[in-house]
């Protein structure tokens, strides 16, 4: 419907909203992890649509977006995303989520081939059981449990940070997800997510240990001269 121009209402709202927020850098995710069986998207259809978008914001002035492409993560083969690539010129940042399957994802490699930038666009601590292949579920994960929050730093937080130092050619934007997913009613009954609270800042231990590495001078952190930076 959106690349038949179905929703150019809305399409178009948008963007003038986009273009009203003058020099402010946005990232935009169109139709973020484009693969996944949740969101039953067509292949075809996505490509027409993220392009047909796209091409709107170009012919509208729109310049303060960066577009991003953010797979889901994990089972994806190089010839999957590939199969799924908007085109180099449609593609700004390629993204991907990192959840409990991190490893598995061959998103890296993808964008260094394509010599594009990645963003990590959705990372929370969620631990794999034997199971999570199936049945997706992963293990409580409640940070300020002292237990569950040692275990997540080294099972979890510790393989994140690792991917983002190994790939410091690539890797460049982080977004982590700082959020009591147990307490929203959309994911009681998601195994994923059901279980974990990943607020830093309900321990401190845990905390102490993310402000060193967030200090640490690899990342651009809140300041005047952020959008500015950013904008490069």
């Amino acid at each position: 419907a959106i690349a038949r121009g179905e929703r150019d209402s809305l399409v178009f709202a948008f963007g003038d909203w986009l273009k009203d927020l003058g020099e402010r850098p946005v990232f935009l995710r169109i139709g973020y992890e484009f693969g996944g069986a949740w969101n039953h998207y067509n292949r075809e259809e996505y490509i027409a649509a993220y392009r047909y978008i796209k091409d709107k914001y170009d012919s509208m002035g729109v310049n303060n977006v960066a577009y991003v492409w953010q797979s889901h993560g994990w089972e994806e083969p190089m010839d999957h995303l590939e199969a799924w690539y908007p085109g180099d010129d449609y593609v700004d940042w390629c993204g991907y989520s990192f959840f409990s399957r991190g490893d598995e994802a061959n998103m890296i490699k993808f964008a260094r081939q394509k010599g594009k930038p990645v963003f990590i666009a959705e990372a929370t601590p969620t631990i794999s059981t034997p199971t999570v292949k199936t049945d997706g579920k992963t293990k409580e994960t409640v940070l300020n449990n002292q237990a569950h929050a040692e275990e997540a730093w080294e099972k979890w937080f510790t393989p994140f940070f690792n991917t983002i130092h190994k790939n410091s050619d690539v890797v460049k934007a982080i977004s982590y997800i700082n959020c009591h997913w147990k307490s929203h009613e959309m994911w009681v009954n998601k195994p994923t997510f059901q279980g974990v609270d990943a607020r830093l800042q309900t321990n401190e231990w845990i905390m102490k240990k993310w402000n060193k590495e967030i200090s640490s001078g690899r990342y651009l952190l809140a300041s005047e001269k952020l959008y500015e930076q950013l904008r490069k």
